[in-house]
């Protein structure tokens, strides 16, 4: 039963990657979660400091990564 439930957990896992670009830097730094929310709210609330932002989307069933949102 353990497994089942492991195997499900991989199945259905998404995990989200924040990537931003700071005012004045050339590599973006990124940041990784299981928030979306979390993640994107915090890239709405500092945009002073922040010149662009990607939110990226893993999962589930496997899906390659893609935009979900940026600003």
């Amino acid at each position: 039963m353990k497994k089942i439930v492991s195997y499900l957990h991989r199945l259905f896992h998404v995990e989200y990657r924040l990537s931003i670009l700071y005012a004045g830097e050339t590599t973006p730094r990124h940041i990784h979660g299981t928030s979306g929310r979390q993640l994107r709210n915090f890239a709405r609330t500092s945009k002073n400091a922040i010149d662009y932002w990607s939110l990226y989307k893993t999962g589930p069933f496997g899906l390659p990564e893609r935009e979900v949102d940026f600003g």
